[in-house]
């Protein structure tokens, strides 16, 4: 089915600025397709899945830019990234472990004070859902910079 074909690559995009390491093809959703088909029948619930995961991605893929435009690095998936306060992508736990995590509590006080709510370790994952809308996208994008400049002004406890 072609609508099948373009969804499998429309997940295999990835971003210019992504510097993770993966390869092309690696974003996708595992959940995705999984139990029997119906014959005959369409599947309304399957549809409203793809139509809500693909809003899941568009806005991921909002928030992604918004960190590389702040020149943050950090590790993209299809509903979920990080950051890391380091000079490389990483690219696996050790190198998740070695970087600058003294700079996240300045970055992340600097995006409660634009009223962004974040994980409280910089080890943890941001996830997308079909909760965060428009207007809580725009609000993260736009903190995004001022957090990055208080997190790169951050001394070494």
């Amino acid at each position: 089915r072609l609508s099948a074909a373009m969804d499998r690559e429309r997940m295999r995009v990835a971003l210019p600025c992504q510097a993770n390491g993966l390869p092309r093809g690696e974003r996708r959703h595992r959940h995705v397709g999984r139990g029997r088909r119906r014959r005959g029948r369409h599947d309304a619930r399957e549809v409203f899945d793809r139509r809500v995961l693909r809003q899941i991605e568009d806005r991921t893929a909002l928030l992604q830019r918004g960190r590389c435009r702040a020149g943050l690095l950090g590790h993209d998936d299809a509903e979920s990234f990080s950051i890391a306060f380091r000079d490389t992508a990483p690219t696996n736990y050790a190198e998740v472990r070695d970087q600058d995590a003294f700079r996240y509590p300045a970055f992340f006080h600097a995006m409660l004070d634009a009223r962004v709510s974040l994980p409280p370790s910089v080890f943890e994952a941001w996830f997308v859902s079909a909760a965060h809308d428009d207007a809580a996208v725009s609000r993260i994008v736009e903190a995004l910079p001022a957090a990055a400049k208080a997190a790169a002004s951050a001394r070494i406890p």
